[in-house]
């Protein structure tokens, strides 16, 4: 298993802030690469990474959970350590902002003083086995728990160059038991 580093307001791995796109690639050696408009810049997905660069020059990096890879901040496991360890870790850290009013049912995290956003598609946390609505989404099908279970860890990190502001992220008051409930097509009996 490769181990792949972040560093905050560096980079992530060997690709680095300030690399050019060519430099980025003499690196990678790209096997598939898509392109598409990104605000002022190109985003870039590679195989293993996705790239923004403004003028030619990397300003944000993405890496998605990807088999064979371990990708550490500090001693912690990003991608196979449980969502509210990392949070509850990284906010000793630095200030943040989150998209749920239950911080730990969020999806999308941004640590303001590191300059790193950790996503995961949907939210998992064991205060939601509690909750009816939650109860049926599962008993609708026994393997849902399995399949809800993985959100319990983030998919994506993403580090910016800092010299980019963020937006405050708006945050949904119950994120998971809208979008969840909504999925619920039939009420056990």
């Amino acid at each position: 298993m490769k181990t792949v580093i972040v560093y905050p307001h560096k980079g992530i791995g060997n690709i680095l802030f300030g690399m050019t796109r060519k430099e980025v690639e003499e690196i990678l050696l790209p096997a598939y690469c898509k392109e598409e408009p990104e605000g002022e810049g190109i985003l870039v997905r590679y195989d293993d990474y996705h790239i923004t660069y403004i003028e030619d020059i990397v300003s944000e990096i993405y890496m998605n959970n990807l088999e064979n890879y371990k990708v550490m901040l500090n001693d912690i496991d990003l991608f196979n350590t449980k969502a509210e360890d990392i949070f509850d870790s990284l906010k000793k850290l630095s200030d943040y902002d989150c998209d749920c009013e239950d911080e730990y049912l969020s999806c999308t995290y941004y640590f303001k003083d590191l300059g790193m956003t950790l996503w995961r598609e949907s939210a998992f946390h064991p205060k939601l086995l509690q909750e009816e609505w939650f109860k049926r989404l599962i008993a609708v099908q026994e393997e849902n728990l399995e399949y809800e279970q993985q959100f319990w860890f983030f998919s994506q990190v993403c580090l910016k160059n800092t010299m980019i502001p963020d937006e405050t992220m708006e945050k949904a008051k119950s994120y998971v038991e809208s979008t969840k409930a909504s999925l619920i097509t039939e009420t056990p009996t």
